[in-house]
């Protein structure tokens, strides 16, 4: 599972059963933790790759710092998306007792090779330590469920607050505050407030990630040659390719030619933004050209990864395996046609994954309320 949102039934239950009991026992599980686990912490795998530091322990940890461990992985969108959180926990509290440790657990076969994980990291802009988890023994002895996940760890070595999914940032920044008090007796500066995440508005709905390959991948057409069709919301999620393509464990990989712009992989999908994972490992860059409705992205509807050659065509350039974000539409609600064109042999598609444009903007105070 690579994003699941977070729900607070094992909290509220707890606490039922303990209003209806007689007397209630003192429970060895902070209140916060919604998936508790037995203190102290989990130890970091021994003998695991680590980047931006030497190995840690927990042990080595525990009286001196307050810890936040976060499962991420630089190829899913919703830990993308929330990395700039993480950066300004650790800017704003490294130097006043917090650790910020990420974990980064593979979930393509690419992902497991560290060069390629070192990369990645390091083209976020992430400063923290961060701990390559290519056998997910970090991932099962916290008995994670998916990414972006955070589990805040106080200098007493227990899990104290744990928050699975993207959002609710304000109230785990609460919970850091806390444990640095607790801690060291830190307090912010009476002039700053915690970002308030603002009312999301005009959210809609966007097509659930696609995975291509053997291993989990969704059923994809054979088609020869296109043919015009209404694009309607039961097509959502359709895949087809044109052209030579083998599966492979994890990613459809073009074996092909091109000539021209007649080889492609074609989706029809529904959201503000598109992004997807794709890999090649030759001698040089290969280009990936992308058109969405049969025409040339522009300024308009263009994401951050596109750029354009010559002609004003629009491609990205796969330099190595990546996210890339590749389209942007103001109008969320409306179904696109998206394509795909290799120019080399040995470009690997592996997901596609899809935004409605409602992840949490945030207010400062004394401003009005922003639209996403």
């Amino acid at each position: 599972m690579r994003f699941a949102i977070q729900h607070n039934s094992i909290r509220v239950k707890a606490r039922v059963i303990c209003a209806a009991a007689a007397i209630c026992t003192a429970s060895p599980f902070p209140a916060g933790a919604i998936r508790p686990i037995r203190p102290p912490a989990p130890e970091f795998p021994r003998g695991s790759a680590w980047i931006n530091s030497t190995a840690f322990t927990m042990s080595r940890l525990r009286d001196r710092r307050v810890v936040l461990i976060a499962f991420i992985n630089s190829y899913s969108l919703n830990s993308v998306r929330t990395l700039s959180h993480l950066n300004r926990w650790w800017n704003l509290y490294g130097m006043e007792g917090l650790m910020v440790i990420g974990i980064h657990s593979p979930d393509f076969d690419f992902d497991r090779d560290p060069l390629q994980a070192t990369k990645a990291i390091q083209s976020a802009g992430i400063k923290f330590p961060v701990l390559i988890d290519n056998r997910k023994l970090a991932w099962n002895a916290y008995r994670n469920e998916g990414w972006p996940a955070y589990y805040l760890v106080d200098h007493e070595g227990r899990v104290v607050h744990d928050q699975l999914g993207e959002g609710r940032f304000a109230e785990f920044e609460e919970e850091i505050l806390r444990a640095l008090n607790a801690f060291n007796g830190y307090k912010p500066p009476e002039n700053y407030r915690i970002p308030r995440e603002a009312a999301r508005d005009q959210c809609a709905e966007a097509t659930p990630s696609l995975f291509l390959g053997g291993r989990r991948g969704k059923d994809v057409m054979k088609i020869e040659k296109r043919r015009l069709q209404a694009i309607t919301k039961t097509r959502d999620g359709e895949l087809a390719v044109m052209g030579r393509w083998v599966k492979d464990a994890d990613a459809l990989r073009y074996a092909g030619t091109q000539k021209g712009f007649t080889d492609m992989i074609r989706l029809i999908y529904q959201g503000a933004e598109s992004a997807a994972v794709i890999s090649h490992f030759g001698d040089k860059p290969a280009r990936v050209f992308v058109k969405q409705d049969n025409l040339w992205l522009h300024g308009a509807n263009a994401n951050v990864d596109i750029q354009w050659d010559e002609e004003d065509r629009s491609f990205v350039l796969i330099d190595r395996p990546k996210l890339f974000f590749l389209t942007k539409n103001k109008q969320k609600d409306r179904m696109h046609e998206l394509f795909l064109y290799p120019s080399d042999e040995g470009v690997a598609v592996s997901a596609f994954e899809f935004s409605d444009h409602c992840e949490i903007n945030y207010e400062k105070p004394g401003q009005e309320k922003k639209t996403p």
